[in-house]
């Protein structure tokens, strides 16, 4: 069961990099049927459903931004009426595969930093809830794609991701470009490629293309500015705060600069409203940057790059 192809968001991540008026987007054909959907009594055409299995119709219902029901519909059964898998908006939960009538849950009951369950449909409460990726001390986001699970976890507030298959089994940790950010790794159940986006200090959001069979990955589409990340470098350093809390924090500069305190530097950190700031790529810093090359003046930044 799929939502929007994140390939769609990275290429317009991408659009701002180059002139409009000479590339045109471009989509992958969308899957389309006649499907009328009657869901509580209301009839609900539904022309674009974004399910690769259309056994199961799947609903949540939400008061706000946070907390949802859910429900599920088995469509070769005429005569069954949705059944309650949480009927409550204490947390979230979002069906997000299935194998037969197996469903994969994502949810953060019981698990602050979200899990992975399964649970048979015929039966979805959640006292049938099993984990298949547990909760751990990094808060999970997860994607599917090509049969595999992934697993995205923001680990000292840089990107982790763990590739594992429909029994649970780890497949592979991806090696990313570098430590920064990265998003995707989401397609269609038969889809030989995926995608991801990747950022950092130093590096522009990247598309990069991965054969999650294979682990074989390379640069898709990246944008193309007058900045060279390979001038640079990014180290990422922990520090004691005044409560003895170990904070993380990303030193960038130019290469062979010597960090004895006396480069002028830009020191920024952010917390709040359980948000981590997260490694991305800055058109102003990196020109602040740059400019040292011109100057021959060293300089500096450095993130507090807290994880909440």
């Amino acid at each position: 069961m799929k939502t929007l192809m994140t390939l769609f968001a990275a290429f317009a991540i991408l659009a701002s990099c180059n002139d409009s008026r000479s590339r045109k987007m471009e989509y992958p054909v969308t899957m389309k049927g006649n499907v009328v959907d009657t869901i509580f009594g209301t009839i609900v055409p539904d022309p674009f459903r974004w399910m690769e299995d259309d056994r199961y119709l799947v609903v949540t219902a939400a008061v706000s931004t946070t907390g949802n029901e859910l429900y599920i519909k088995d469509l070769t059964n005429k005569s069954q009426d949705f059944r309650v898998v949480v009927g409550n908006f204490d947390k979230d939960h979002y069906v997000i595969d299935n194998e037969g009538s197996t469903l994969f849950i994502f949810t953060n009951l019981d698990a602050p930093n979200s899990r992975i369950v399964t649970v048979d449909a015929e039966n979805p409460g959640i006292a049938g809830w099993k984990d298949f990726i547990p909760e751990t001390e990094n808060t999970l986001s997860a994607s599917t794609g090509s049969g595999y699970f992934f697993a995205n976890y923001l680990v000292d507030a840089i990107t982790s991701i763990k590739q594992y298959d429909k029994t649970g089994t780890l497949v592979r940790e991806i090696e990313l470009p570098g430590i920064g950010t990265a998003s995707g790794f989401s397609g269609y159940k038969d889809d030989k490629d995926l995608y991801f986006m990747f950022t950092n200090y130093t590096t522009p959001s990247t598309i990069y293309k991965t054969d999650p069979h294979t682990g074989v990955t390379s640069v898709f589409k990246k944008p193309e500015l007058p900045f060279s990340g390979d001038d640079y470098e990014s180290t990422q350093v922990f520090y004691a705060s005044g409560d003895g809390t170990r904070v993380p924090m990303i030193i960038t500069h130019r290469k062979g600069t010597p960090l004895n305190g006396k480069n002028p530097a830009i020191l920024y950190g952010y917390g709040g409203f359980s948000i981590s700031e997260t490694p991305s790529f800055s058109v102003a810093m990196a020109q602040w940057l740059r400019s040292t090359l011109q100057s021959g003046e060293a300089r500096t930044e450095a993130f507090l790059s807290e994880q909440l």
